[in-house]
């Protein structure tokens, strides 16, 4: 295999005692309360067109410019307000449009006038939401805005303002199998997935309107993870990540094979927590997986493993909390991760810091010698 020699003069590393890598923890400046944020409980955050990021929370829709944040509430006597101020999800669409999905209703923002139109379930209209809960959003290649609810799957035509409702039949096996709507993702190929909170996963054929159902068992070590689906993501090579209530699963459609991630205590480089909320995938192509009780993770390919990141009470610059809902990262490269009751965690990739590696004793995973003379690059990952 080649080696590279990486360009260390001999006479600058004799009686060095240190080698450094890149830091194994991340730095990140919090925002919370005491910064203008309108409630610490972080479910979405998106960025738009004109570069202000955008964040819902359990009290308001809240913008931030860099400085300051300006809240949106619902007002009961503003009908062009927000449609309620309990914000879980938001889009904004290649046009520039932002629509927010709230506890009720759905909201579309106008930012000439800064008002919101709402859109409600109408028990008298079939062209109305399904359900007025919306927990996601997803804009297709066609334009169509894919509405997620606590009462099935919506279909929204923008230009008709019309939904065209998708709900869950226990006695129709091609029909959704779980209301719960969660996550909802459409592939390479064309399929649209939806993940349920109780039905597992949802493969939806666009031309036959049939769902095709992966669901969770037991005697099967190739199935899904869990039926509690609650995140999903598409990587560069076509695998699907499944975010779980017990677990990350990335299932390879071509293959039909499904490799399952979850907590193993006795593996560092296990997740932290198998409980999975939210995944993303930087402008770097590093995986980067909310958990609700163990920090964010970093993916790792060359060990198929991960490295965590956590919250530390004696680290102001540490994660925020260990229950993250919520990553984006903005325009500048900066990675902001939402969190539950702790507000946001901000990570600049730019501003790097160093791990300290030195012979310790009584430690044979610890530097052999102090004494480092030349280093060796064998791979990316690899030194």
């Amino acid at each position: 295999m080649q080696k590279r020699l990486l360009s260390l003069g001999l006479g600058l590393i004799v009686g060095l005692s240190i080698l450094v890598f890149p830091q194994d923890r991340l730095r990140c400046q919090r925002l919370s309360l005491g910064q203008g944020l309108s409630q610490s409980c972080v479910f979405t955050i998106v960025q738009d067109q004109k570069g202000f990021l955008w964040f819902g929370t359990e009290a308001g829709l809240n913008r931030f410019d860099g400085y300051d944040f300006k809240v949106y509430l619902q007002d009961r006597s503003n009908p062009h307000s927000l449609s309620n101020s309990y914000v879980w999800s938001i889009l904004v669409d290649r046009a520039g449009t932002m629509w927010v999905g709230t506890d009720n209703g759905l909201s579309r923002y106008i930012r000439e006038k800064d008002q919101f139109v709402s859109y409600f379930h109408d028990p008298q209209d079939g062209g109305s939401l399904s359900n007025n809960r919306i927990f996601a959003l997803y804009e297709d290649p066609s334009g169509n805005i894919w509405v997620g609810t606590n009462g099935g799957l919506n279909r929204l035509d923008p230009r008709t303002e019309r939904f065209t409702r998708f709900p869950a039949k226990a006695e129709d096996v091609s029909a959704l199998s779980h209301d719960y709507v969660r996550a909802i993702l459409q592939d390479h190929e064309g399929f649209l997935w939806v993940g349920t909170d109780g039905g597992g996963l949802n493969r939806l054929n666009q031309q036959t309107g049939v769902f095709e159902h992966y669901r969770h068992s037991a005697a099967d070590s190739n199935s899904l993870g869990d039926d509690g689906v609650l995140s999903l993501f598409e990587d560069r090579k076509g695998d699907l990540w499944i975010g779980t209530r017990n677990g990350l699963d990335r299932f390879d459609s071509s293959r039909r094979r499904n490799t399952h991630y979850r907590r193993d205590p006795r593996d560092q480089f296990s997740l932290s927590d198998s409980w999975v909320n939210c995944i993303y995938e930087d402008r770097t192509g590093v995986l980067w997986i909310g958990t609700n009780d163990g920090g964010v993770n970093q993916f790792l390919p060359v060990r198929n493993g991960f490295q965590s990141y956590h919250h530390n009470p004696d680290d102001a610059m540490s994660l925020s909390g260990d229950r993250i809902l919520s990553i984006l990262e903005d325009r500048s490269g900066c990675l902001w991760f939402g969190s539950f009751d702790a507000g946001l965690s901000k990570f600049n990739k730019n501003i790097v810091k160093f791990k300290i590696l030195q012979r310790q004793q009584n430690n044979p995973n610890s530097l052999s010698n102090n004494l480092v003379r030349q280093i060796f690059k064998e791979n990316q990952d690899i030194i």
